[in-house]
C-alpha cells in the first residue's frame, strides 16, 4: 500500500490512541497477513457420484461471501478420491475439469482455496498403502465411510510418498495452499491425547518440511488441524492458521486457546455443541436460578482460560462454587432450583480438571441436571441442545476413553 502523508498522520495518531486505551493485553502484535472470513465449502457428498463443476448456485453463493467479507475457502476430501472408486486417489480429484472451474471461479472473487490433505490419516484400503508406514497398527480412525490408519512420520517410506504427492497436487492444481489435519493424536494409557504436552521431534520435522514447501516453493498458505483444542509442540512455525474446536461441547472452551501463538482459527462444532444462548433463554422462561448459573459459568469459563501462575491457584475453584451456591441460593424459586446449582458445580470442577478423560466423564454427570431443569421451565431448545451435547460426550468416551484403536 502506498500511504500518503496524510495517510501516515492517521496511522501515527491510531497507534497513539490505541497505545493509551489499552492497559493490559495477553500480547502485541501487527495483524499483517490475516485472512478474515475463512468458511468450509461442502463440493458434494461423497462418494456418491458427483461433479464439482461449478452451477448458478454455486456462483451466487461464491459472490455473496465475498461480498460478505470471506477470503478462503477450506474444502474437504469430497475433492478427491480417497477411497480409489472414482479413478483419481487421496492427492487428485474425481473430477479435475470441475475443481479447477471451481478455484477458478473462487479466485475471480478474491477467494482463496485451501483443500483438505493430511499428512498421517491414509485408508488401509488404498492399493498404494503399505504397512511400511506405520508403526503401531492399532492406531486407527474409522469413520463413515473410511477406514483411516495414521502413518508414522518417522517412516522414510511414508515420507517419500506423502510429499511427492504435496508436490504433484500442488502443481496440478492453483491451490493457495494446504488444510492439514494432522493425524497424530496419540493418546497416553488413560486415553487422554498428550500432543499438547510431548515433544516429538518426528512430527516436528515433517511439520516444518511440508510448511517449508508450501511456503517457500508455492507461496501458499498453511492450516493446520489436529483435534478439538490441541496445539503441536513446537517451537518452530509450522502453521499460518490453526484450527480448532473439533468435539468441544462450548464455544467458551475455545476461550482456552487465547494463549497460542497467532493465528487460531476457532470453530465452534455445532454437531457438539450445547449452545443457543441459553441464559438468555431461562430468562426469557422466568428460570431466574438456571440463568443466573448460566451467566456465572460463562465468566468462569472465560476465568479458567486465563495461563496465568496466579490464576491457577485452587482458591478460584472455591471461589467460583461459593459463588455458584450463593447465586443459586439467593435466586431459589423451588425444588427444581437444585438441578442447576449441581449441574455448574460439576460443570466448574470439570472445567478445573487437567485431563479430558475426566474432563469428559464429570461434564456428562452435569448434563442430566440442565436437560432436566430445562425441560421442567420450557427451555425446550436448550434441552435439546443439552440431548446433543450428552450424547457427543459419551461418543467422546467411546472413542478416545474406550476404544483403543481410535486416535481422533
Amino acid at each position: 500500500m502506498n500511504y500518503t502523508n496524510t495517510d501516515y498522520r492517521k496511522r501515527i495518531a491510531n497507534v497513539k490512541y490505541a497505545n493509551s486505551v489499552v492497559k493490559s493485553c495477553l500480547r502485541r502484535m501487527h495483524i499483517h497477513d490475516y485472512i478474515p472470513g475463512q468458511v468450509i465449502y461442502n463440493l458434494g457428498e461423497y462418494p456418491n457420484k458427483m461433479t464439482i463443476r461449478p452451477t448458478a448456485y454455486d456462483h451466487d453463493l461464491i459472490r455473496k461471501l465475498s461480498e460478505n467479507g470471506v477470503g478462503l475457502i477450506q474444502i474437504h476430501e469430497e475433492w478427491n478420491d480417497a477411497m480409489r472408486i472414482m479413478g483419481a486417489d487421496k492427492f487428485s480429484s474425481h473430477d479435475k475439469d470441475g475443481l479447477k472451474e471451481f478455484i477458478d471461479l473462487c479466485h475471480s472473487f478474491h477467494i482463496k482455496v485451501l483443500p483438505y490433505l493430511s499428512s498421517g490419516f491414509f485408508d488401509e484400503r488404498d492399493p498404494d498403502f503399505t504397512e511400511k508406514f506405520v508403526a503401531d497398527p492399532k492406531l486407527m480412525l474409522v469413520q463413515n465411510y473410511y477406514r483411516y490408519r495414521c502413518c508414522n512420520a518417522a517412516s522414510p517410506e511414508w515420507n517419500q510418498y506423502l510429499f511427492d504427492n504435496l508436490h504433484r497436487m500442488m502443481d496440478e492444481y492453483a491451490f493457495d495452499g494446504i488444510f492439514n489435519d494432522m493425524g497424530y493424536d496419540r493418546r497416553d494409557g488413560e486415553g487422554n491425547p498428550y500432543g499438547m504436552e510431548e515433544y516429538d521431534p518426528y512430527i516436528e520435522d515433517l511439520l516444518v518440511r511440508m510448511y517449508s514447501v508450501v511456503k517457500n516453493e508455492y507461496h501458499g498458505i498453511v492450516k493446520l488441524h489436529i483435534g478439538e483444542l490441541q496445539l503441536p509442540v513446537s517451537n518452530e512455525k509450522i502453521y499460518d492458521y490453526l484450527w480448532v474446536g473439533e468435539s468441544c461441547k462450548t464455544s467458551e472452551e475455545l476461550l482456552r486457546t487465547v494463549q497460542y501463538s497467532p493465528y487460531v482459527i476457532p470453530c465452534p462444532d455445532y454437531k457438539f455443541t450445547n449452545e443457543t444462548n441459553g441464559d438468555t433463554q431461562l430468562f426469557l422462561v422466568g428460570a431466574v436460578t438456571g440463568a443466573c448459573l448460566d451467566s456465572i459459568n460463562f465468566f468462569r469459563s472465560l476465568f479458567f482460560s486465563i495461563d496465568k501462575k496466579w490464576a491457577k491457584s485452587n482458591w478460584w475453584l472455591a471461589l467460583f462454587i461459593l459463588l455458584l451456591l450463593a447465586a443459586g441460593i439467593a435466586t431459589w424459586q423451588n425444588a427444581y432450583s437444585i438441578l442447576p446449582m449441581i449441574g455448574s458445580l460439576l460443570s466448574t470442577v470439570a472445567l478445573w480438571m487437567k485431563t479430558s478423560k475426566k474432563v469428559r466423564l464429570i461434564s456428562f454427570f452435569s448434563g442430566p441436571c440442565w436437560l432436566i431443569y430445562n425441560v421442567v421451565n420450557g427451555a425446550y431448545s436448550a434441552a435439546v441442545n443439552e440431548l446433543i451435547a450428552m450424547a457427543s460426550i459419551v461418543i467422546g468416551i467411546l472413542r478416545h476413553d474406550i476404544e483403543k484403536k481410535q486416535c481422533g
